[in-house]
């Protein structure tokens, strides 16, 4: 969860610094400024998609043993006992 929450903020960073130093005009402290509140909010989206997407991942393999299960007690229901002595 750290390293998204990081990969979030870097990529705000820097997608709000290359869109600040493209405006012509631009002071470079209102640029990093704007670059800083894009690293927060990047790591704030970041944390927010990667704990759903844990969420979800988490509820699918729980969802996939339920069923290796079921399907485990349906063959030894369909098994039939050997005879052997």
């Amino acid at each position: 969860m750290k390293q998204l929450m990081l990969i979030g903020g870097l990529t705000g960073f820097v997608l709000a610094l290359l869109l600040g130093l493209a405006v012509p005009g631009r002071a470079m402290p209102s640029v990093f400024l704007q670059s800083c509140v894009g690293a927060l909010v990047g790591g704030w989206l970041m944390r927010w998609w990667g704990t759903l997407w844990y969420r979800s991942l988490a509820q699918a393999l729980l969802e996939r043993r339920k069923a290796e299960i079921q399907a485990e007690i349906q063959r030894q229901a369909t098994v039939k006992p050997s005879n052997r002595i």
